[in-house]
């Protein structure tokens, strides 16, 4: 009874441990064919969502601006995918699907990100939602990027014809090595300052010999003293003028503006002529009586160009018949430079017309850039080639600090450029006026 009793619990234990073991066993085989149907729906998901993937690239091949932001189903329409827009999805049996077109969003530096970044025009964000129904409904999402590479072109300036055809400012073309752009001026030892005038005269300008032209007196009606200034007077019918002279060829080059104070002894309004050379047209400046007024000109209107060094600044009258009139001037300077290159310079491109509405997607350049010197780029697309054209940096202003400044050569995303036309401004600086940067070629990748 013993024995017996004993082999019973055997067999009941191991019935006990196989009923487990078949437990165990038939609960795998349920979770390994439950994740064998999970696999075979996200299978089919993938195949459904790679389809739509693969109809977009066509799509893509064949025109990029068919890809419209928005909710859309892909369709055959009489032949030609289609974006059919919607507000639903496409069934499929157990399995429904739709795709979602948005532009791509990037950071300064080219990164794509999920916000906060700038529109990419020349990249979209492809997602494609699929779900289905059954005993094990789910959802997938398949995100892509799409971007506008097919038939990219080129624009590339680098000789002196093509570099001309666009507007300059301070900055000049050289033939070398067939085309190059760099800052106007340079006179080699470089001054220092931009005063022409102290009373005595001590570096370097002086005053030419003329009737009655170091006045020292003191004016009876006003009680002004004019000591210390410099001073013309027309004393007859031909008028007299007087011409502070370069004496030692000071470097001039480089600077923007003739500036200094004037003043009219007369009891009315007067005006009198101050040219840089003596066969260019004057410009005209009105004093008002008896008033000190401060006088900037322009560089190049007093020379006829801004390459033209001074050699003198005439003051005359500004009418033969203002006989006996007094003008006084005092700190007499050159303004806006340190001498030798100017220290900003710009050249705005010729417009490129791309034939249809493109993707300026990148630019590059090569060239030299000396200590203390920099060159930096803005763009502008329009749909006219008139413009307007407003240069922007890529932190999507027009300040002259707001540039792209990547090295030599290196490609610069342009972030949103969608247009016909476009054009670039350089943007040549020299902090200290010693060197200038040489632009050597300009390169633009577009896709139409």
């Amino acid at each position: 009874m013993k024995k017996n009793g004993f082999a019973l619990v055997e067999i009941l234990v191991c019935m006990a441990v196989f009923s487990m073991v078949i437990f165990a066993v038939a609960q795998l085989f349920w979770v390994s064919q439950e994740a064998a149907n999970l696999g075979r729906e996200k299978l089919k998901a993938s195949g459904l969502a790679l389809e739509y993937q693969e109809g977009l690239k066509n799509l893509q091949r064949n025109s990029w601006d068919s890809l419209v932001n928005g909710r859309h189903l892909l369709q055959n329409v009489s032949g030609d995918l289609t974006l059919v827009p919607t507000e639903g999805a496409e069934t499929l049996g157990r399995f429904s699907r739709y795709l979602i077109i948005e532009t791509a969003l990037r950071d300064q530096n080219g990164n794509i990100v999920s916000s906060g970044g700038i529109q990419d025009q020349s990249t979209k964000k492809i997602t494609v939602n699929i779900s289905w129904e059954g005993v094990h409904p789910g959802q997938m999402t398949y995100v892509s990027y799409l971007t506008r590479y097919f038939e990219n072109l080129i624009w590339k300036q680098t000789t002196q014809a093509e570099f001309d055809l666009g507007e300059k400012q301070y900055v000049e073309t050289t033939l070398v090595e067939d085309g190059e752009v760099q800052l106007e001026g340079g006179c080699g030892d470089n001054p220092k300052g931009a005063f022409i005038y102290d009373e005595g005269f001590e570096n370097g300008w002086d005053i030419h010999p003329s009737a009655q032209n170091d006045i020292r007196e003191v004016n009876a009606e006003t009680g002004y003293v004019y000591a210390g200034e410099l001073a013309l007077e027309v004393s007859s019918f031909l008028g007299t003028s007087t011409k502070l002279r370069n004496g030692q060829n000071i470097c001039t080059l480089g600077f923007t503006s003739l500036q200094f104070y004037a003043y009219n002894d007369a009891a009315v309004s007067q005006s009198f002529m101050i040219g840089g050379k003596w066969e260019q047209d004057f410009v005209e400046v009105v004093l008002p009586s008896r008033s000190w007024q401060y006088i900037s000109l322009p560089y190049g209107d007093l020379t006829g160009g801004n390459e033209v060094n001074f050699n003198f600044i005439f003051f005359k009258a500004g009418s033969l018949y203002q006989t006996g009139t007094k003008f006084y001037l005092d700190q007499v300077t050159l303004g806006n430079g340190v001498g030798g290159y100017y220290q900003l310079g710009t050249l705005s491109s010729s417009v490129l017309d791309a034939g249809k509405t493109s993707a300026f997607n990148r630019i590059s350049f090569n060239g030299d850039l000396p200590v203390n010197t920099v060159i930096g780029f803005q763009t502008a697309v329009s749909n006219s080639p008139a413009g307007p054209w407003v240069f922007y940096g890529p932190g999507g202003t027009t300040s002259d600090q707001d540039l792209y400044l990547e090295g030599q050569g290196s490609g610069l995303w342009l972030g949103a450029n969608i247009g016909r036309y476009f054009r670039y401004k350089a943007l040549l600086k020299s902090i200290d006026g010693e060197n200038t940067p040489i632009l050597k070629d300009v390169t633009i990748n577009y896709s139409p």
